[in-house]
């Protein structure tokens, strides 16, 4: 098989790649794209790279050209880290985001959901991720009451989050 690779996709693929992760799951599902560049296309060997220590997610990323300022922002992102630093930064938030905590949020969730959601009501197109994922967990994490810097505006770590890679923005959170 063709080394896999999502650049270049059609935008008929990129709306549904489904169809091409099906032909590689079939035909190659732990599939060698490249030097040091694996994918793995169905559950059992996913499941397997998930949990063994030598495949571990603390490792550089392969992100294509130069993206220092993306590898940056994502290299401490809880999903990427490794035990025990993982184990330890999981406990120190399991508290905070406990069913009865989460319950409580649900109003200011809401209506930070709607809040978002609202400009693009109407809109024939508009940036999922950009407009409304990206944001989303950014703000409800502002408003859990322990993990909220007082003296940060909630429009600083939005900011921050939403603009684009290798941006700076200022203490007000303007880029």
């Amino acid at each position: 098989m063709e080394p896999f690779s999502p650049l270049g996709w059609s935008p008929a693929d990129l709306a549904d790649p489904y169809p091409i992760y099906r032909r590689y799951r079939e035909a190659d599902p732990v599939h060698r794209a490249g030097p040091g560049t694996w994918f793995v296309f169905d559950h059992e060997h996913v499941a397997q790279t998930l949990s063994r220590r030598d495949f571990g997610r603390n490792r550089p990323a392969h992100l294509p050209g130069r993206n220092d300022a993306l590898y940056r922002s994502v290299r401490d992102w809880l999903v990427f880290l490794d035990p025990p630093r993982h184990t330890r930064l999981r406990r120190l938030l399991a508290a905070e985001f406990s069913p009865k905590v989460v319950a409580g949020l649900r109003p200011r969730i809401a209506s930070i959901v709607a809040s978002l959601l609202r400009p693009l009501w109407g809109r024939e197109e508009f940036d999922l991720v950009r407009e409304f994922a990206a944001p989303l967990p950014v703000l409800v994490i502002t408003k859990v009451p322990r993990l909220a810097n007082p003296f940060v505006s909630s429009r600083t770590p939005y900011a921050r989050a939403t603009c684009p890679c290798g941006q700076k923005s200022d203490s007000n959170g303007n880029v």
